[in-house]
C-alpha cells in the first residue's frame, strides 16, 4: 500500500512536470490591460471593451502557456569560470525563500464568441485548462545538502510543502451591463467538469536533532487526495471520457469597474472562485507517526543512528543484510503507515483577486496599476505590475509592463494587438527577458489569439448619447414650462 501511495504521487508530479516543461509562464497579466481585446473580460468581467461582436477561431482565439519558477534557476547552480563551469550548491540554496513556487499553467479555447445588445454583453466561452501550483520551503534542499547538523539550534520544519493541479472542461457564459455612464458590472457563471487533480490537504514533517545525544526525532502528519485520468489499478489504460461528466464543479467570475471622470477610474475583480466534487478514480492517502513500540516517542519516531561495526558486519553477509533490510523496511511502514481509502472529495478553484487604477493621459494612451493575488489552498502569491497602454494608426495597440511576482523583480512584459478590418490578431508576454535567458528567468509565458472582432460604432453611440441628451433637455423643458404656467396660474 505504501508503495502504492508513493507510485500514485510520482506520477502525479510527473505528470504536471511533463507539461510544465512543453510550456513557456503564469497567466498572462499584460492581457488585463487590453481594453481593445474582448478577452480581457476574462481577467475582470467588467472591463469597458469596445466591442458589438466578436467570434474566436476554434482552437486558436485564446491560446496561454505558462511558469512561475521562483528559485530553481541555472545562475544559482551554475558557475562559470575560466577553467570551465562548476556546481554552486552553496549558493544555490542560500538564494532559497522561506517560500518558493513552480507552478504551470496552460488553457486553450475551443469555442468562444460575444455580442452586446444596446448597454448589455454577452459572451461565451469553453475551454480546457491546467493549473499546477508546487509551493516547497527552503527546508527541502537544504536538509540533504546540509545534513541535520545543520538544524542542532532549531528543527528542520517542511511547513509549506504541496502539490495541487487540476486539469478540467470550463463552460461559461458572461455578462456585462452598463449601469450609467461611470459604472460597468460584470458576472460570468462556469459549469466545470474535472478531468485530473491533484491536493495536498495537509502536509507536516519536523525532523529534531538532539544537540547532545544527536538523536533524531520525526514527526510526520499527511492528507493527499488524487483524481487522475487512469484507473489506479491499470495506470497504463487512460480513462478520460468516463471522468467527463462525473467531476462536476461550479465557479464564478465578479468584477466592477468605475470612472471617477474622463482621466480616472478603477476597477476590481475575483476570477475562478469556485469548487469541483470528484469521484472517478479517487484515493484519499493519509499518514502519521504511530505509537508501535520503542521507538515512538512524544507523538514522533525516535533514530538513534546505526551502529557502524555492525552495519560492517552486515554489509558483509548477503542473507544477513538482506533480512536486516527487509526488518528494516517493516519497522518503517509499522510506525509510519498508509491508511487509504477511495471517497469523494471536493477542492476549491484556485482564485485570483485583481484590483487596479488607470489613468487616461488621452483617449489613446493610458497609465495603470494592478494588484493580483493568486490564492492557493489559503496561501496567496502577491503580484504588482505597472503598465503602459497605447493605441495608434487606428489598428495597433502597444502595452509594456513591469512586474513583481511574488519577490522576483525581472519581469518586463510586452504586448502586441494587430486590428485590420474584422480580424483581430494578438501576441503577449509578461516577461520579454526569459527570450533571452530562458534559464535564469523566474517567469516565462506566452499568450495569443486570433478572433473576428467588430467594434462599437462611434458614430451611433454619439447619435444615441445625443438623443439621450436630446430627451433630457426636452423633459427639462417641459417641466420649466409647466412651472411657468403653473407660476402664471398662481398669480
Amino acid at each position: 500500500m505504501k508503495m502504492k501511495y508513493i507510485i500514485n504521487i510520482a506520477v502525479a508530479i510527473t505528470f504536471l512536470l511533463l507539461i510544465g516543461n512543453k510550456l513557456s509562464a503564469q497567466d498572462s497579466r499584460v492581457l488585463y490591460f487590453m481594453k481593445n481585446n474582448p478577452y480581457s473580460t476574462f481577467a475582470n468581467p467588467a472591463q469597458n471593451i469596445n466591442c458589438k461582436l466578436y467570434v474566436g477561431i476554434p482552437f486558436s482565439s485564446n491560446i496561454n502557456l505558462s511558469i512561475f519558477n521562483s528559485a530553481i534557476h541555472y545562475n544559482k547552480l551554475i558557475k562559470v569560470t575560466a577553467s570551465g563551469k562548476t556546481v554552486t550548491v552553496d549558493n544555490f540554496i542560500e538564494t532559497l525563500k522561506r517560500r518558493n513556487w513552480l507552478n504551470l499553467s496552460f488553457n486553450i479555447e475551443l469555442l468562444g464568441f460575444g455580442y452586446r445588445v444596446d448597454d448589455l454583453f454577452i459572451n461565451v466561452s469553453h475551454k480546457i485548462r491546467l493549473e499546477g501550483y508546487f509551493l516547497y520551503p527552503d527546508v527541502l534542499f537544504k536538509l540533504p545538502i546540509k545534513g541535520n547538523m545543520a538544524y542542532l539550534e532549531k528543527p528542520a520544519e517542511f511547513k509549506h510543502l504541496s502539490l495541487n493541479g487540476t486539469l478540467y472542461h470550463e463552460l461559461s457564459l458572461g455578462f456585462q451591463y452598463s449601469i450609467n455612464e461611470n459604472l460597468l458590472i460584470g458576472v460570468r457563471p462556469k459549469l466545470l467538469m474535472g478531468l485530473a487533480n491533484v491536493n495536498t490537504k495537509k502536509s507536516y514533517l519536523k525532523f529534531t536533532t538532539d544537540p547532545e545525544t544527536y538523536d533524531i526525532a520525526i514527526q510526520e502528519k499527511l492528507l493527499v487526495n488524487t483524481s487522475l485520468i487512469f484507473n489506479p489499478e491499470n495506470p497504463n489504460a487512460l480513462d478520460i471520457t468516463s471522468n467527463l461528466f462525473k467531476n462536476n464543479g461550479f465557479a464564478i467570475d465578479l468584477g466592477a469597474s468605475y470612472d471617477f471622470n474622463e482621466y480616472f477610474g478603477t476597477s476590481f475583480s475575483i476570477v475562478d472562485l469556485g469548487f469541483i466534487s470528484w469521484k472517478t478514480n479517487t484515493q484519499n492517502m493519509a499518514s502519521k507517526v504511530e505509537n508501535r513500540g520503542i521507538y515512538y516517542q512524544n507523538g514522533g519516531f525516535l533514530f538513534s543512528g546505526i551502529n557502524v561495526e555492525n552495519a560492517l558486519n552486515l554489509m558483509s553477509n548477503e542473507d544477513d543484510f538482506g533480512g536486516t533490510l527487509s526488518n528494516m523496511q517493516d519497522t518503517l511502514l509499522a510506525y509510519f503507515p498508509l491508511y487509504q481509502t477511495n471517497k469523494p472529495y471536493m477542492t476549491a478553484t484556485y482564485a485570483k483577486l485583481l484590483l487596479s487604477g488607470y489613468y487616461n493621459i488621452n483617449k489613446n494612451n493610458s497609465l495603470s496599476l494592478l494588484f493580483r493575488g493568486d490564492i492557493v489552498s489559503k496561501t496567496m502569491l502577491p503580484s504588482f505590475t505597472f503598465a503602459y497602454s497605447g493605441s495608434f494608426f487606428n489598428f495597433l495597440d502597444v502595452y509594456a509592463t513591469y512586474s513583481i511576482i511574488g519577490k522576483t523583480y525581472a519581469n518586463v512584459g510586452i504586448g502586441l494587438g494587430l486590428r485590420a478590418g474584422p480580424i483581430h490578431m494578438y501576441l503577449l508576454t509578461d516577461n520579454i527577458i526569459a527570450a533571452f535567458a530562458p534559464l535564469n528567468s523566474a517567469t516565462m509565458n506566452v499568450q495569443m489569439g486570433m478572433l473576428v472582432h467588430i467594434t462599437k460604432n462611434k458614430n451611433k453611440k454619439d447619435s444615441s448619447d445625443n438623443k439621450k441628451k436630446s430627451k433630457v433637455d426636452k423633459k427639462k423643458t417641459n417641466k420649466d414650462n409647466n412651472e411657468l404656467i403653473l407660476e402664471t396660474s398662481n398669480q
